[in-house]
């Protein structure tokens, strides 16, 4: 959740923007969900290429070993 913060009155105007506890703490929970998806990355690609593929439960998905 942004903050804005306006200082002293200057041409052109100057306003600093900050992030409040709230959004430092969403920043850090989106940071973890995009180090997960680039950790996931192959198996999420694979999922959209075959979106049928019960890979989970198989072990495999069309021919290709599932690398869990």
């Amino acid at each position: 959740m942004p903050r804005r913060h306006g200082g002293a009155p200057t041409i052109p105007p100057q306003v600093e923007y900050r992030l409040t506890e709230t959004g430092q703490r969403l920043a850090a929970a989106i940071g973890a969900l995009a180090d997960w998806s680039r950790e996931h990355k192959d198996r999420i690609a694979d999922a959209r290429r075959h979106p049928g593929c019960r890979a989970r439960r198989l072990n495999t998905c069309r021919g290709r070993a599932n690398s869990a």
